[in-house]
Order: C-alpha cells, then structure tokens, then sequence
C-alpha cells in the first residue's frame, strides 16, 4: 500500500472525528456504558490549566557573567514540571468526565451510580478514602462512578478524552500524530 500524502493524513483524522459526531457524540465503553460526549466550555480548561503554573525557573550563579543565570535544565526543576502537567491532566480530565459526559445507556450488570454498594466497596477496598465520594454531591457522585465503574480501561479513558477533545474541534495532537514521520527530522 501506497504511503499517505500529508492531505490525506489530515482528511482521514477529520474523518474519524467526524464519525464519533455523526454517531451522535457517543461512545461505547468496554463495561456496555454508553456516554454521550456533551461540550465542555474551552474556557472552563483553560481556567483549569491556568491553575496550575509551574514554578519559576531556578537560577545558578554565573562566576564568569558574575550574575545569576536561569537553570531550566535542572533536574528538579524537570520533576517539578513534570507532576504539574500530570496534576494538571488529570484535573482537566475530571472536568471533562463532570461536566463533558452524561450516560446514554447503563447496562444491567453495571452498577447504578444512585446506588451507594459501588462506594462501599471502593472504600473498603481502598480504592477511594472512605468519605471522598459526597453521596450527597450529584458531581461528586457521578465522577467517581465515571472513573472507577464505567470506564473499564485505558482504552475507554482515552474513547472519552478523544471524543471530547473533538467536540472542541480537531485537536492539533492528533492533526500533529497523523503527520508524524511526514517530515525528515520527524
């Protein structure tokens, strides 16, 4: 088979986003849970990742310039930046579960999120802080049911997070991971 030419590596992308929106922004997860992919404000994740600012950038004294310099090399400068993007991930991810998902269909043998037994036994198994779910906070409630019942694997989480990202237009990741190896130094 041929190599794709650039257009159409854009056009194929366009195209499956397209179809998760003609499928009426709906995605099936590997439980049977259907969501439906709602918009999410952009502004609301912007706001999110304007909470999360990475630390200024460290200096080291210079005896040649004899003035500081700034460091953005270093090594826990690096770490640090690097557990705000994942603090920040999983903050955006949470708005976009809340407030970008509701559910289309529940199957059966899937856990009511009203009901309370999936809380018990995700706090006695540990998996959540006994209290951490508000029974009483219907965004409490649903994101925690999105996360530890719904949602059966990575390839679900990344169905929702993709989906949702459309539903904000074409996402420039995805445009950039189709074009990747297009160019010579990749």
């Amino acid at each position: 088979m041929a190599e794709q030419t650039y257009d159409e590596k854009i056009l194929e992308v366009v195209a499956d986003e397209e179809a998760v929106v003609k499928a009426g922004n709906l995605v099936t997860l590997s439980t049977g849970v259907v969501l439906r992919i709602v918009p999410v404000p952009v502004l609301r994740v912007q706001a999110i990742i304007n909470r999360f600012k990475y630390p200024p950038v460290p200096e080291l004294w210079d005896d040649k310039r004899e003035r500081n310099i700034r460091n953005p090399n270093s090594p826990e400068y690096a770490e640090a930046r690097q557990q705000i993007e994942i603090e920040r991930t999983f903050a955006i991810i949470d708005a976009v579960l809340v407030t970008g998902t509701e559910i289309a269909h529940r199957p059966d043998n899937v856990a009511a999120m009203e009901d309370d037994e999936w809380i018990d036994i995700l706090e006695v198994t540990h998996v959540l802080a006994e209290g951490s779910v508000r029974k009483d906070s219907p965004a409490s409630r649903y994101l925690a049911w999105a996360k530890y019942v719904a949602i059966g694997n990575a390839e679900d989480m990344v169905a929702v997070t993709s989906a949702a990202g459309m539903n904000m237009g074409t996402s420039e990741a995805k445009v950039a991971g189709a074009l990747q190896g297009s160019f010579p130094d990749n």
